[in-house]
């Protein structure tokens, strides 16, 4: 086997077990998969380039390098990457939703019909989600997940970025906010003179 397809079947097979995939039930941390490639060196990976890919992690890791790693600071599921310094760690699940966007009507904000989603992390201060609409920064949103107990506990927040994904999938960050009381203090706001 050639040394260049080598890398490749070790790196795309720690891809796919650490990549969000709106179809997968689960996505394994880096150090769960690194457990697997570990266990199936030497029979399926070579063992030169599974050396040199635990080091390139490590070093990765520690150096805090910039925007390509995404590399959990501890184990679990937990998910606090190097490439964004977020205030509060993120917790990675998966589980699907519905997301209504919030127009202003008059003196309030109405939800618009349902779209689907897919969350895929939280935090304390926000939800990162797949949709297959792409939603501007600054929209409104109230959000319902499907799992027991929150269909019915909506989480409201202002989407602070979208990013095509890939096969018609939207990646969105929403940061939690109250949305009716941030509107309610806008509008009631002195204008501002130039």
């Amino acid at each position: 086997m050639h040394p260049i397809s080598r890398i490749c079947a070790l790196v795309d097979s720690f891809d796919a077990m650490t990549a969000f995939r709106p179809f997968k039930q689960r996505t394994m941390t880096p150090d769960q998969a690194m457990d697997i490639l570990r266990k199936e060196t030497p029979l399926k990976y070579d063992p030169k380039v599974m050396d040199a890919w635990e080091r390139l992690l490590g070093r990765t890791d520690q150096e805090n390098v910039g925007p390509h790693c995404v590399l959990p600071r501890t184990s679990g599921a937990s998910a606090p990457s190097n490439r964004d310094k977020r205030r509060h760690q993120r917790k990675i699940f998966h589980c699907p939703g519905r997301a209504h966007v919030l127009e202003r009507a008059g003196e309030r904000l109405v939800e618009r019909p349902a779209l689907p989603m897919e969350a895929h992390n939280i935090s304390q201060s926000g939800l990162g989600f797949l949709c297959q609409i792409p939603l501007v920064p600054g929209t409104h949103l109230r959000i319902f997940l499907s799992a027991k107990g929150w269909e019915q506990r909506p989480l409201e927040g202002l989407t602070v970025r979208c990013r095509a994904y890939s096969d018609c999938w939207h990646e969105v960050g929403m940061q939690f906010a109250n949305v009716q009381a941030e509107e309610t203090a806008a509008s009631t706001a002195p204008a501002m003179t130039a």
